[in-house]
């Protein structure tokens, strides 16, 4: 498990990089897209329960789009459809949004509470309702986000949520969402709004990956009596919020008005591919405390390699080898298969 958490923690923490894409103000040749939901999708700070940090999609999603497209990420952590139409950044969606905008719209994870009063009062909504059932969770999608989306004149995209990191004993994604994520889709037929299946992508790519890989997507807490032995398997980090904010921008040209929306060169951009090898294997050795100060480890590692001593270390330690050539090829970006390896 420790290896695991090492694997998982350097290869996400390492791809914490660039700017988010969210700034309060709006320029009017802009199409804005809002977002509100929950803890999958809003924007983190630093939080030191977590030694590798939570962070939102939403928080990358402007990153794979073109320059016209400003996003504004409003989702929050811990919200249900119901909870959130209560905050500010709900008055702030009303007052902000105006005709041409887009809303995306993810609820899910938390529309389900309902063990405490506290929960039922505040968050729970029923998912087996209609849109017209009060207190359904049809009926708070649409009172609080469609409708008033569509009377603005902006255009609402319903997504359903993200699956969560649990596997059945043949290796299959859980379903842990019930009725929530039908309820999404049945909704979007019947008030003929678009909807982006990020739970059946994100289900896809978990089983097509493996339990054991798609751990690279999460986040740690510092403290293993968290989570699964520290392993969150709600949210994801930085990693992972590049991962499924690419996913739902290759979506986004289904919508009608956004067929042209998405930014080519940023979602073939090498920054967000995996690290390289060199970094990989620098990071790695660097968390067990044990470098070593050497010399002649790879042709193509020279002195001026940041890594370099890293390297040699976990080549004395046999934890990496040349090609056929003896090279270790340092600046290759390395595949999670690989790292696993």
């Amino acid at each position: 498990m420790k290896l695991k958490r090492i694997i998982t923690g350097v290869l996400a923490s390492v791809m914490c990089v660039g700017a988010f894409n969210v700034t309060s103000a709006f320029a009017s040749d802009e199409t804005n897209i809002f977002i509100v939901g929950d803890s999958t999708s809003c924007i983190y700070g630093y939080d030191d329960s977590y030694a590798l940090p939570r962070a939102g999609w939403g928080m990358y999603l402007g990153d794979f789009l073109r320059s016209k497209y400003h996003v504004e990420d409003l989702a929050m952590s811990g919200r249900s459809s119901k909870s959130f139409a209560t905050e500010d950044n709900y008055k702030k969606l009303l007052s902000e949004m105006n005709d041409g905008d887009y809303v995306l719209i993810q609820f899910g994870h938390n529309d389900a509470k309902n063990k405490t009063e506290a929960d039922i009062q505040n968050r729970y909504t029923d998912a087996d309702g209609d849109v017209k059932t009060e207190g359904s969770f049809k009926n708070s999608l649409y009172k609080n986000y469609i409708e008033p989306a569509e009377e603005k004149g902006a255009k609402p995209v319903l997504l359903t949520p993200i699956v969560r990191h649990e596997f059945d004993e043949n290796g299959k994604v859980i379903d842990a969402h019930g009725h929530y994520d039908d309820a999404i889709r049945e909704l979007a037929k019947e008030t003929n709004v678009p909807c982006i299946d990020v739970n059946q992508m994100t289900t896809d790519l978990y089983n097509k990956s493996g339990s054991e890989e798609t751990r690279i997507l999460h986040a740690l807490f510092k403290s293993t009596e968290k989570g699964d032995n520290g392993f969150d398997y709600t949210h994801l980090n930085h990693f992972g919020g590049m991962t499924v904010a690419k996913m739902v921008a290759q979506a986004l040209p289904s919508v009608d008005g956004l067929a042209n929306c998405v930014n080519t060169n940023a979602i073939n951009d090498d920054k967000y591919k995996f690290m390289t090898r060199d970094e990989f294997v620098g990071e790695i050795v660097r968390l067990t405390d044990k470098t070593e100060s050497g010399s002649a480890v790879f042709a193509d590692v020279t002195p001026d390699n940041k890594y370099y001593d890293e390297i040699y270390t976990a080549k004395k330690l046999g934890l990496v080898q040349g090609d056929d050539k003896g090279l270790f090829n340092p600046n290759d970006y390395i595949t999670v298969q690989d790292a696993f390896v």
